[in-house]
């Protein structure tokens, strides 16, 4: 009996456990109160919450519709920037009763459905009424201009003109810097956005230096850009080459990366580009960026000769530089320098062959030196009979032509655009140029298979 009465126990004790389960599961799947996958209650079910505006308002229940629009939102605790700026699909709106601010942006859906969600967060957490303030940017205003949501979008469509507008926006709204920009040169320059045409300029020009007494090198960086020299006999409205080249320069191409009123250092460019390989970097250079570089490695007889080598200075023995390791492969020495599209080398990996004095590599420190050279910004090979032809040649030290080459391009910044100084000059080739947003470019070893 004893263990009879134990067994009908414990099948209580389980039927206990089993309803208690069942309603925590029914409670937590089928409550209308609390949260339902991080929605808020009152929401539709598709519905998110959406963000506030990050700065405090006045509190007073009266809006400025052009100070709104310029107000920066938060997301999870994070400045997410201006309104006019975030991405588009994108509703602004005032609770009224509490005269607090809120946006969705970057949604998949239409304005009118994130109006209605809008006015539904403003009516289930705060009963108040909501007043739109704007649906991509139709209705925002500021100054003496509309916010035109083409021209945000041509801006966001050029990685160049973003990070242009990042880097010196002078002030302006992206919608009126961004149409500014296309009636000036963009449309000329063939870029394009829907929305944008002729017809959407009007007298738009730009103006900020209205005097003639801009440098004559302002007129020259207008004639050394092909892009720029159609757009000013095309658009310059006859003012003068140098006053335009001037306000083009400090408003759009100093941000762009291209140069103006340089002096040009003497060399051979066309050789520079060349072993530096600029025809497939939009004509720009690539080199360390200091001319004092750290070499490291854990057999020292790689370290023998390298001073001097080239003209530029090698800390020996100290990390984050170059690396000299052994490897084995088809090649005496290979090199893989690691280059960023603002012109930096930011590292660079040389192997050289364990069995090299038993192959037919020459001696051990020119094939060094070599490697060396092409971390460095040396991305060829010569074939003069000197250090940096496919084989080293046994040189300890390079010629004269691939140490001025080098010289050369260490006397100007990393990612310099040296396609005036070249003939046949194209823009448009290689690898983008970013300044702003440097990302990592591919790798691409550097070495001469053995011949059998």
């Amino acid at each position: 009996m004893y263990g009879l009465e134990m067994k009908v126990s414990m099948i209580k004790r389980i039927g206990l456990i089993v309803s208690l389960c069942l309603t925590a599961l029914l409670i937590s799947s089928c409550s209308d109160s609390g949260t339902e996958s991080g929605v808020e209650a009152g929401l539709a079910k598709e519905q998110v919450p959406p963000s506030e505006a990050s700065i405090p308002n006045a509190g007073n229940g009266v809006y400025s519709r052009s100070a709104m629009c310029v107000t920066s939102f938060s997301k999870n605790g994070v400045n997410a920037g201006r309104y006019i700026d975030l991405k588009l699909h994108k509703v602004m709106a005032k609770c009224d009763s509490v005269n607090r601010y809120y946006a969705y942006w970057g949604y998949t859906q239409s304005t009118a459905t994130l109006s209605q969600w809008m006015k539904s967060w403003c009516t289930s957490q705060h009963g108040s009424t909501t007043t739109i303030i704007d649906a991509d940017e139709q209705q925002c205003s500021s100054g003496s201009g509309t916010y035109n949501v083409a021209a945000v979008g041509y801006v966001n469509k050029y990685g160049d003109l973003l990070a242009a507008y990042n880097a010196n926006s002078g002030g302006q709204s992206k919608s009126a810097w961004g149409k500014t920009h296309y009636c000036n040169f963009g449309r000329n320059e063939g870029r394009t956005f829907t929305g944008l045409s002729a017809s959407s300029c009007g007298s738009t020009t730009t103006t900020a230096t209205t005097t003639s007494s801009a440098k004559s090198c302002y007129g020259d960086y207008v004639r050394k850009y092909p892009d720029l020299l159609a757009a000013y006999n095309a658009l310059g409205g006859g003012q003068n080459i140098n006053v335009w080249g001037k306000n083009h320069y400090n408003n759009y191409g100093q941000s762009e990366g291209r140069s103006a009123c340089t002096t040009w250092p003497s060399g051979d460019y066309s050789y520079l580009c060349a072993y530096n390989e600029c025809r497939s970097f939009s004509n720009r250079t690539r080199r360390w960026r200091s001319s004092s570089v750290n070499i490291i490695s854990t057999h020292s007889t790689y370290y023998n000769g390298l001073r001097g080598s080239w003209p530029v200075n090698f800390n020996l023995g100290s990390s984050g530089g170059i690396t000299i390791e052994q490897g084995y492969g088809n090649w005496c020495g290979a090199a893989l320098p690691l280059r960023y599209s603002d012109g930096t080398i930011r590292g660079c990996r040389i192997k050289i062959n364990y069995l090299h004095d038993y192959l037919n590599c020459g001696v051990l420190k020119a094939t060094v030196i070599h490697e060396v050279g092409h971390c460095i910004g040396f991305f060829g090979h010569t074939a003069d009979g000197g250090l940096m032809d496919a084989k080293a040649n046994n040189a300890t030290g390079a010629n004269a032509t691939t140490r001025n080459m080098i010289s050369l391009l260490y006397s100007l910044p990393p990612g310099t655009d040296i396609g005036s100084r070249l003939r046949g000059y194209s823009r448009i080739s290689g690898h983008k140029y970013s300044r702003t947003n440097p990302q990592k470019l591919p790798p691409k070893w550097y070495y001469t298979a053995i011949k059998d």
